[in-house]
């Protein structure tokens, strides 16, 4: 589930054009509603996959750990030493915050 440390060239979390985009506003407060809630959010690239072999997108910690707010899995897994924030890269890559992001996010 972390084994991933760099966000996907099409993650939605990322500020340049090849971030996936167009997932329309409200979508997106759905998915940082989720998020704050402590939910995990699945790398888009392995919706596919079996459930075991998923990883939780990286984009999305970078942006959690960015506001210091580290999901519950998340910081299960630190603690397990499954996980390591210190390991992620692309900080600069994602956006700073969820409502930058959202406002990103209107559909084409």
């Amino acid at each position: 589930m972390f084994d991933r440390k760099v966000p996907c060239k099409t993650c939605p979390f990322r500020r340049e054009p090849k971030g996936l985009r167009g997932l329309g506003c409200e979508r997106a407060q759905e998915i940082v509603d989720s998020l704050m809630a402590d939910k995990n959010f699945t790398c888009h690239d392995d919706l596919d996959k079996p459930e075991p072999k998923r990883q939780h997108c990286v984009g999305a910690m970078l942006m959690l750990e960015k506001i210091n707010r580290p999901n519950q899995m998340m910081r299960i897994a630190e603690r397990l030493h499954y996980y390591d924030r210190a390991a992620l890269k692309g900080a600069d890559d994602v956006f700073d915050d969820f409502e930058e992001w959202v406002g990103a996010q209107e559909e084409r």
